[in-house]
């Protein structure tokens, strides 16, 4: 997974953080994302530059240090954190358009490479090309790491990003038609809907709860 990727998810999973009022520890975030704890600074640092470009308050506040539980250096706050935390928690992030690949890199004064920019959306809201991979986080912290099939936790490298209505019945890559399951689930359902498959299979994901 690379840098881009990493913060694409971890903006997610910090805007659901905001939403419960938790923070992360670097090493939640590391095992989290999948990397050391040393490299999670790079992946919050065009988060805090697009929260600086746009106004809004500094997400990265809700990383904070396992032995001091403060935030780490570089966020540039000139108030108390105190405040600026409660500045996060009441913050509507999910009424925000959704930052891309592309805004990360213009608020960190970086080229973008073509394609970086997604195409206009369609009337449906969905974004041609797009990768539902990155509402991951969202979807996580939504979930609060269960699979929606079976309702078990899982950790957030085995949940698995599902289409409600599958893409091949016309299903689209927006969010709202984005779930996670765990791998069992997700063999189970392949391309019926939810409805068709809790029909199908109501019995046994009874007994798996």
């Amino acid at each position: 997974m690379s840098q881009d990727q990493r913060t694409l998810l971890l903006w997610g999973l910090l805007i659901c953080a905001a939403k419960d009022r938790r923070t992360y520890r670097y090493s939640d975030i590391a095992e989290i994302m999948g990397g050391h704890w040393r490299h999670v600074g790079r992946w919050l640092d065009p988060i805090y530059r697009l929260c600086q470009q746009r106004d809004w308050p500094a997400l990265t506040i809700l990383v904070v240090n396992k032995a001091t539980g403060a935030p780490g250096h570089g966020l540039g706050l000139d108030g108390s954190v105190p405040q600026e935390r409660e500045r996060v928690f009441g913050f509507n992030w999910f009424e925000q358009e959704p930052p891309n690949v592309g805004d990360f890199l213009a608020a960190m004064g970086k080229p973008q490479a073509p394609g970086t920019v997604p195409p206009p959306k369609p009337p449906n809201g969905d974004v041609p090309g797009s990768a539902p991979r990155t509402h991951k986080g969202r979807l996580f912290g939504e979930q609060e790491g269960a699979c929606a099939g079976c309702g078990m936790s899982y950790h957030f490298r085995i949940l698995e990003v599902d289409h409600i209505l599958p893409r091949a019945r016309g299903g689209t890559d927006d969010v709202a038609n984005l779930q996670l399951l765990c791998p069992p689930c997700n063999r189970e359902k392949g391309t019926k809907t939810m409805e068709e498959w809790q029909d199908d299979n109501g019995l046994l994901r009874a007994n798996r709860r």
